[in-house]
Order: structure tokens, then C-alpha cells, then sequence
């Protein structure tokens, strides 16, 4: 019998021109030695988000707050760009929502296995009248790029070639895809992904993301919930066993 392939269902982010142009140049060793990324999602969601639904701000449902449930994204795609991660550290905490489980901020460090130091922060008590995109930056001994949402405004290299002006995007500070309002998050990426899973599945060939490419930002982001009820001590990766989640606060009913 042939094995069938896992589709995964992790928002799409991927799949975008902009993080595509950015995974193209990591792979042909524009940036030189990788040595500082950071990934930031200064996002906002109301008490009234949290309050709307039993399931929201959970850990049995949601999966966690600021860093599972919106940061899993650009989380997603900072490991795909700079691959294995080695060690974690974290703090997180519930400051600016009553009545849920989970965080709604939480920030650390990660130390990849190619030798290069990320900052992360996930947030969803940043508030913002249009919100903020979410983002990445990438830095190396020849190149820099910084990556908002799905667009790249900043492309450097000390090699440039001439088709890099031409993935450039005017930089915003505004309008971030469901940064202040989960409404308005597109169908655009979901429907890239789905799209390529159920091809995947037709055809019989491995999905471009399957069920242990996306394990590996859920096993980060746990590493992350280990070290931060740990008062930040170093989690190393992979995880012998997920940790025993612990709730900051009590689910309102």
C-alpha cells in the first residue's frame, strides 16, 4: 500500500512573492554567514475577541495565545528561512486581557544550528488604529533583507543583481494583514496552501508543507512555553517530550 501524504493546514505565508524572493536568495548564499534575525508581531485583539468564544485564549483549543495562535505564522517562516533551531529562551505573560489561559505577550531568543541569533516577540496587547504588519529581519556578512507581511522593503546586498529592485514594496508602517482585526486577515494564503495540499494529495506526491515541516513551529513555540514558565532558562531542541502547559489565568464561561 503507498503511503498517502500529509497535507498541513499552517497559514500559507510561504507562498507569497515576497518570502519566496527572500528563501531564493538565503538558498543561493546571498546573505554570506547568517548572524542576527528577528521576527516581531505587535498585533492587537480586544477582550471582546477573547470573550466571544469558549475557545478562544485556551490551551486545550487555541493551543496557547500571542505566540501559538497569531505568532505561529511568521514563527513558521523564520524556521523555514534559517532552519534548525538549537536553543530557546523566553518570558511571557498575561497583561492586557482578563478571563483567558493563555499569553498575550511573550518574547525571547533563539540560537540556530548555522550559528545565527534571532529575537522574537509576539503580542496581542500592542494596540494600533490600523495595525502593524508582522515582521522579519534577516542579516548576514553580505546581505539584509526585512520582510513586512508578505513584503519585502529592504533587499541589500554587497553583490547586488539587477532583478533585486524589482521584488522591492514601498514600506508602510500601517495596515498589517489582521494585525488589529482578525476579520481581516485574506483568504489569499489559505487558499495557496489548500490548493497545493489537495494537488498533493491527488497526484500522490509529498505536500511542499506536510505534517512534520509544521510540527517544527509548534515544537519550537512549546520550547519557548517551557523555558518561559522557567523563569528563561535555555530550552535545547528538538524536545525530549512537550512540556505540561500552565495557565496564567482562568477561562471566563
Amino acid at each position: 500500500m503507498s503511503q498517502r501524504p500529509l497535507g498541513f493546514g499552517i497559514w500559507g505565508t510561504g507562498m507569497g512573492s515576497g518570502a519566496v524572493a527572500l528563501k531564493a536568495a538565503l538558498d543561493a548564499g546571498r546573505f554570506g554567514q547568517l548572524t542576527l534575525a528577528g521576527a516581531l508581531i505587535p498585533w492587537w485583539r480586544t477582550q471582546a475577541y477573547y470573550d466571544s468564544a469558549a475557545w478562544r485564549g485556551t490551551f486545550a483549543l487555541d493551543g496557547g495565545g500571542a505566540a501559538m495562535n497569531q505568532g505561529i505564522h511568521t514563527i513558521d517562516l523564520l524556521l523555514w528561512f534559517l532552519g534548525a533551531p538549537k536553543r530557546v529562551s523566553a518570558t511571557a505573560g498575561l497583561v492586557a486581557h482578563a478571563g483567558i489561559e493563555v499569553e498575550d505577550i511573550a518574547a525571547g531568543w533563539i540560537e540556530f544550528a548555522n550559528g545565527c541569533r534571532a529575537t522574537l516577540a509576539s503580542s496581542t496587547a500592542c494596540w494600533s488604529a490600523t495595525g502593524f504588519p508582522a515582521e522579519i529581519r534577516i542579516h548576514g556578512t553580505t546581505g539584509a533583507a526585512v520582510l513586512r507581511d508578505d513584503k519585502l522593503t529592504a533587499f541589500e546586498f554587497e553583490k547586488p543583481l539587477p532583478s533585486d529592485a524589482a521584488v522591492l514594496a514601498p514600506a508602510t508602517e500601517g495596515g498589517g494583514a489582521g494585525a488589529n482585526d482578525p476579520k481581516a486577515i485574506g483568504h489569499a494564503w489559505h487558499r495557496s496552501n489548500l490548493e497545493e495540499a489537495i494537488a498533493a494529495i491527488r497526484t500522490g506526491k509529498q505536500p511542499a508543507v506536510n505534517g512534520a515541516e509544521g510540527r517544527k513551529a509548534v515544537e519550537l513555540i512549546l520550547a519557548l512555553y517551557q523555558s518561559a514558565q522557567n523563569g528563561g532558562t535555555p530550552v535545547d531542541l528538538p524536545l525530549a517530550e512537550d512540556p505540561v502547559l500552565n495557565k496564567l489565568g482562568d477561562k471566563a464561561h
